[in-house]
């Protein structure tokens, strides 16, 4: 096993002690997103997606147009950081980014097409039952 993990950091180009770094941060880092995916989860209310609860976001005057452009690019750039980020063998949480930075924009339909991958059987059943774990109602996804 040490000479396998010897001619692994070889092949990278680092000592065996710089691989263990890397490796440690990496499995670290990966924890830690899926630790903050579920912390959001069970924060999130369970009417989140819910369609009475959406309230457009005011764009009026200067500023609230700043602010839409500037959280709206801000995301995407995140967006677009986490699909290249969440390639295999790039050690960071790629998905976490794309995540955070898909809830950050504001486009038409985002919603919508969060209530369709949410309704998805497998997504929806994992995230019931980790609310339920925490003692949270189940996510509404309906009107």
């Amino acid at each position: 096993m040490k000479q396998i993990f010897n001619s692994m950091a070889g092949y990278v180009g680092l000592s065996a002690e710089g691989f263990a770094s890397v490796l440690l941060v990496a499995v670290l880092t990966v924890m830690g997103s899926f630790a903050l995916c579920a912390l959001f989860i069970v924060l999130m209310p369970a009417d989140y997606l819910s369609l009475k609860r959406h309230a457009p976001t005011p764009r009026v005057g200067v500023r609230g147009k700043i602010t839409y452009w500037t959280r709206n690019i801000c995301g995407f750039l995140l967006a677009i950081v986490g699909l290249i980020l969440a390639i295999p063998g790039v050690p960071f949480p790629g998905t976490l980014l794309f995540l955070i930075g898909f809830s950050i924009t504001d486009f038409p339909s985002k919603r919508k097409l969060q209530r369709k991958l949410l309704k998805r059987p497998s997504v929806q059943g994992r995230i019931n039952r980790l609310r339920k774990r925490f003692g949270k109602p189940p996510i509404l996804l309906g009107c």
